[in-house]
């Protein structure tokens, strides 16, 4: 007897489906807008590495990011482990992306030692060219990437499902994430002087690096939470912070510094907002063990 494609059951002698949500290929819809994202970013971004040779390398890893999550996203036996893009919670969603991304600046800027990392890039490459790079394709794709597709795959490595893998999943998806930021920061190491020079910037981006992984661990525990399980929050954390440490890094600071000046203020505006929200979801989206 012929099994039944995911989503769908077996009715007599025909398949039915039984869950809307997925689509005939067996992709789920709010997987489906993701992997639609990808082709669209990528696209882009091929565009990009043709008629900007100094930006290639940037775009080049990120078009390696988006293939992966691609095969990823198109495969049926990961499409219940993923994190889409939902329309029902979208705006909570940007809520509480705001609202962790106040939050952790504040954080950084209270705790001794902690501060925002900010990649290395050429310095052929435009100032309008790095702030897309920096503030819109790196959120976009390294979210994709990370707390989308990376997340799915260790979380269902074995087809398997329980809450020790998940946090499996939360920490391996964070140590990559902040691992492939640490050789951002530090990618320029062979262009030091000197051993103790290179070395000296490694040890500066320590605190980058644990930043960069306490960020996603948060990104990754949160945005799996029922409830909230949409990428757009992932994303608007990740733009909001990357945001702030492009502002402190380059000139547009001065145009910029008041945002983030105002960055507490609307913090504390926007949470009783998001709590709300937050609870309204919790009402209407039964507990799935």
């Amino acid at each position: 007897m012929k099994k039944c494609k995911r989503g769908s059951k077996r009715v007599g002698d025909r398949c039915v489906r039984s869950n809307p949500s997925f689509r005939s290929n067996g992709v789920l819809k709010h997987n489906a807008i993701v992997r639609n994202v990808i082709i669209g970013m990528t696209f882009l971004l091929a565009f990009l590495w043709v008629i900007n040779p100094p930006a290639r390398s940037a775009v080049g890893i990120n078009l390696i990011f988006l293939a992966i999550a691609f095969l990823v996203y198109r495969a049926s036996e990961y499409q219940d482990d993923l994190i889409g893009i939902q329309k029902k919670n979208i705006w909570a969603s940007m809520g509480w992306g705001v609202i962790f991304t106040g939050l952790f600046f504040l954080v950084t800027l209270v705790v001794p030692g902690m501060s925002i990392g900010f990649p290395s890039l050429p310095a052929s490459i435009g100032d309008s060219l790095k702030f897309f790079l920096v503030v819109i394709v790196a959120p976009i794709v390294e979210t994709i990437f990370f707390q989308g597709a990376l997340y799915a795959y260790v979380s269902n490595f074995d087809g398997t499902i329980d809450k020790k893998k998940k946090w499996r999943a939360i920490i391996i998806q964070a140590l990559g994430f902040s691992a492939f930021h640490l050789a951002a920061y530090v990618s320029g190491f062979y262009m030091y002087p000197g051993f103790t020079e290179g070395m000296t910037a490694i040890s500066a981006n320590i605190s980058g690096f644990v930043v960069a992984f306490l960020f996603a661990l948060l990104a990754g525990w949160w945005v799996t939470r029922d409830g909230i399980k949409n990428l757009v929050f992932a994303g608007v954390f990740h733009l909001g912070l990357n945001l702030i440490a492009y502002s402190l890094s380059v000139a547009v600071f001065l145009m910029t510094a008041p945002l983030i000046g105002a960055l507490p203020a609307m913090t504390l505006s926007v949470l009783p907002i998001g709590l709300i929200s937050y609870k309204a979801m919790k009402r209407k989206s039964p507990t799935i063990n």
